[in-house]
């Protein structure tokens, strides 16, 4: 069986890992969007982009943080985040979210999308690095940039952006 296939059926042996650690491009990204990234809220010691933030715990934000969260993509845990990260935007902050673009499925029209207040496509497959990434990291799934709160939009709450052009512009950053 071939590594596509075995990875598309679940028998890869290292899918149901989940330290998929998100590209410098797209956090640099993130930041020159939404502002500097001041809390990780789905991170482990070894993957903190930022301050770590118990989004289900007592820990709250204020005006002018920005959490940032690449959760678990399995439909019942981004249900749970998005939900518990709504509660927390009351204060002004924004969260951000890298999520899997399954933005048509049933459960997440219903539970899911109503939350945000704008979404970019990403143009292409993120390649994750971190001990669990596949050969390449690259996601099965399209993703997207999510957010809750407020936010001025520079854009239309509907974007897309490819990630060749992220890439690029990490590029002539690092020049």
């Amino acid at each position: 069986m071939g590594d596509g296939k075995a990875f598309m059926q679940g028998h890869h042996p290292k899918t149901k890992e989940d330290d998929f650690r998100t590209p410098n491009y797209i956090l640099k990204w993130v930041e020159e969007t939404y502002g500097k990234i001041t809390h990780d809220g789905a991170c482990s010691k070894d993957n903190a982009v930022s301050k770590a933030f118990d989004l289900f715990g007592n820990d709250n934000l204020t005006k002018g943080d920005v959490l940032f969260i690449n959760p678990p993509w399995n439909t019942e845990e981004v249900i749970k985040f998005v939900e518990a990260a709504a509660k927390q935007v009351k204060n002004g902050a924004i969260v951000v979210f890298l999520l899997p673009n399954k933005i048509t499925e049933v459960s997440w029209v219903e539970q899911v999308d109503p939350w945000f207040a704008e979404v970019t496509i990403l143009g292409g497959r993120v390649d994750f690095s971190g001990p669990h990434s596949v050969k390449g990291g690259a996601s099965r799934w399209g993703c997207i940039i999510a957010t809750i709160g407020e936010h001025t939009h520079t854009h239309s709450i509907w974007s897309q952006v490819t990630l060749k052009e992220l890439k690029k512009r990490e590029k002539e950053r690092i020049k």
